[in-house]
């Protein structure tokens, strides 16, 4: 790894070291990768990932740094603005009835609904399943508190801001020519 990288494994990174937390935000990173899961989807099915050498300490920490950010959003460890403008609307006492999409709309009941939410937002697959409509569906006629609103709205923000790190993450791929082989 030390060779493919051209640096050092050390306790503390720095311009000619590395850490095993930049591997695994490196690791991160290429799990993240929409262009290597397609190319290992049927492998990644059957048997653990197996996670390329990097090309170079250019790519190497580009990615870490791709993986690092997407790590901190992962573990909401940081402050997350609403940069999607996603609101919570409406007049009720937030029951979760009935979940449905519609024209920038997730309505939970008759009367209130989450606004400004893009149909890509709303089909987002997290984790092998869309994550936010599993969470609508396993809490119907629970109330919505202010903390599950605002933790809603963070959330549609984080999968947004992950949507944009992993076109980051495939366009560094495409920048430096590589195409990920299923042989």
């Amino acid at each position: 790894f030390e060779k493919k990288v051209g640096m050092k494994f050390a306790e503390k990174a720095d311009d000619d070291h590395f850490t095993v937390v930049t591997v695994a935000d490196y690791c991160y990173a290429v799990l993240h990768s929409d262009s290597y899961r397609i190319a290992y989807r049927d492998l990644l099915s059957i048997d653990f990932p197996r996670i390329p050498y990097p090309e170079g300490k250019g790519l190497f920490l580009q990615l870490a740094t791709k993986g690092e950010n997407l790590r901190k959003l992962h573990t909401m460890k940081e402050d997350i603005p609403n940069n999607v403008g996603i609101v919570f609307q409406g007049i009720g006492n937030g029951e979760i009835t009935k979940v449905e999409y519609s024209d920038g709309k997730i309505c939970i009941n008759r009367t209130q609904c989450f606004a400004n939410v893009s149909k890509e937002l709303w089909d987002f697959p997290f984790g092998g399943y869309r994550s936010l409509q599993k969470w609508f569906k396993d809490r119907k006629h629970h109330i919505l508190t202010e903390a599950d609103i605002a933790h809603v709205i963070k959330v549609f923000n984080i999968l947004n801001q992950t949507a944009i790190v992993m076109s980051e993450i495939d366009e560094l791929y495409v920048q430096h020519g590589i195409a990920f082989r299923c042989d």
